[in-house]
């Protein structure tokens, strides 16, 4: 407790290289939510195991779930991780799966949670908002989607979209893409580009693909707030 107190928050494998009495296999310690079933944070002594789950039910320490890149880098950066697959969010799932989590001091935690769903909250309420403007009067560049993290427009160098390239995306598009009812999110107009690259063995820019979906008629949305990216009504034949 000493050290969390230190810290506020701190990740597992950093907790048991400084308390060596929590390390250990005995005890997987699991992620307890109404939302969640098989979900698992970390590997414990039976004497560690016992002091977390004891100061967790008094709420004197509290875990933040951070199932996304950043949170598995952050463990393999310190050499750890369970050797389980990874949870991508907080859910039921049939085999155990490991979600990386921060442990903390309760309203440390709780705070920080807190924030991050304000954040959420108001990124999706600002992605609505650009999408209505989106489909008005979509502003494309070679990055993709403007406005985005790099600016409100596109800079001078971004502007055109060599016609050639637009062709070429749309060649690919016609041989391989099928148009569905709704937007398809396993794609992206950013990953999509690439396969274009691979086939037509040609650079071609985030926007020209975007450019010759929406000129072949597909619907399309952006991926996140302030991306370039989009998804599309548009599956995808093996090839």
């Amino acid at each position: 407790m000493n050290y969390i107190e230190q810290h506020k928050s701190v990740l597992f494998d950093d907790l048991e290289n400084a308390i060596e009495e929590i390390k250990g296999t005995v005890w997987l310690l699991e992620y307890k939510s109404k939302k969640t079933k098989n979900v698992f944070v970390w590997q414990l002594s039976d004497i560690g195991s016992q002091a977390i789950i004891e100061l967790l039910n008094e709420k004197k320490l509290n875990l933040k779930p951070n199932p996304t890149t950043f949170g598995v880098l952050s463990y393999m950066a310190g050499g750890g991780r369970l050797e389980l697959p990874l949870a991508d969010e907080v859910r039921h799932y049939e085999e155990p799966h490991w979600l990386p989590c921060s442990i903390g001091l309760y309203d440390y935690i709780q705070n920080s949670i807190e924030k991050t769903i304000n954040r959420v909250e108001l990124e999706q309420k600002l992605l609505e908002e650009q999408k209505k403007l989106d489909k008005k009067n979509p502003i494309i560049g070679g990055n993709g989607l403007y406005p985005n993290q790099w600016g409100k427009k596109p800079p001078e160098n971004d502007i055109l979209i060599p016609e050639e390239k637009i062709q070429l995306c749309k060649e690919w598009i016609q041989e391989y893409g099928i148009k569905t009812d709704e937007i398809i999110r396993d794609y992206s107009s950013y990953g999509l580009k690439h396969k274009v690259e691979d086939v037509k063995g040609s650079y071609v820019s985030n926007g020209s693909f975007i450019k010759a979906t929406i000129e072949l008629g597909y619907d399309f949305e952006r991926t996140d707030y302030n991306s370039p990216n989009t998804y599309f009504n548009m599956n995808i034949k093996k090839y």
